[in-house]
């Protein structure tokens, strides 16, 4: 038998703390610099202590970090259960968590979704995690740029430039007389368009975008459907047209880049042209 110190100073109307146990009756007085400092002790005569008599301890989990363990027992039940509660911090811990709380908020969608454990996870904080993952992979590749087929070159589309392109592709119809458009382009530095160029130039642009948009759509419908989590973290995301999208559109089309391709698998999937 254990017979348990308890602290009904603290807790709520239906549990208390425990402050310390004896096994076998062994009265030791509990140290006032221990873990269990502020307790009702067990005296010499154990007629006097305030407590309960178990059949044994449960076993203590693992302290979390800047937490104590501390042990309560259902006053009406005598059930014991190890709770994980603040405890004061050194200056130097405070400093530390502030630090790590910082990081923790600084992490990509991506750090976080590698961090987690799958096992251990909830399929739905698992899919929530492969999604948002998913997302940011789908923003990097609209924002690295894209190769146009009507000029060959490679052309930069961050914010700015997408803001940039918006703006000269409404000059251009806003005003029939220009004819010919300057670019920087990534590989080739600054370049004449005509005005047929630019405008497709535009078009390849939107087409870009679209293109991963939609396939993003695409691997998060997949990750939705998944019943487990190996299949949620098989879907990743990919640079180049899958197998299954090269089934669907048939062979490549003169000139059409990889970003083509999957544009016409989406529209041919949402029946869009």
């Amino acid at each position: 038998m254990v017979f348990l110190v308890v602290d009904f100073d603290t807790g709520t109307e239906t549990e208390a703390k425990v402050g310390g146990w004896y096994n076998d009756y062994q009265h030791e007085r509990v140290s006032e610099s221990s873990r269990f400092a502020g307790a009702k002790c067990l005296a010499l005569d154990s007629g006097s202590a305030e407590g309960f008599e178990v059949d044994n301890i449960p076993e203590e989990p693992t302290e979390e970090k800047y937490k104590s363990n501390v042990l309560f027992i259902n006053l009406e039940t005598k059930a014991l259960e190890w709770k994980s509660v603040d405890r004061s911090l050194t200056e130097t811990e405070k400093l530390y968590r502030r630090l790590e709380e910082e990081l923790e908020k600084n992490k990509t969608p991506d750090q976080r979704y590698r961090e987690l454990n799958p096992t251990a996870t909830s399929l739905d904080q698992l899919k929530k995690a492969k999604i948002d993952q998913l997302n940011e992979a789908c923003e990097a590749a609209i924002l690295q740029g894209f190769t146009s087929a009507t000029t060959g070159h490679f052309y930069a589309f961050g914010s700015n430039d997408q803001s940039n392109f918006t703006q000269q592709m409404l000059l251009l119809i806003a005003d029939p007389s220009l004819t010919e458009v300057t670019w920087k382009t990534e590989d080739a530095g600054v370049i004449g368009h005509t005005r047929e160029q630019f405008l497709a130039v535009c078009r390849e642009a939107e087409q870009h975008k679209r293109a991963q948009i939609g396939w993003y759509w695409l691997l998060k419908e997949e990750v939705e459907a998944a019943s487990t989590w190996q299949q949620v973290d098989a879907t990743v995301w990919r640079t180049s047209v899958p197998n299954f999208v090269q089934g669907q559109v048939g062979e490549q089309v003169d000139g059409e880049t990889e970003v083509g391709k999957i544009s016409r698998f989406i529209a041919k999937l949402w029946g869009t042209k």
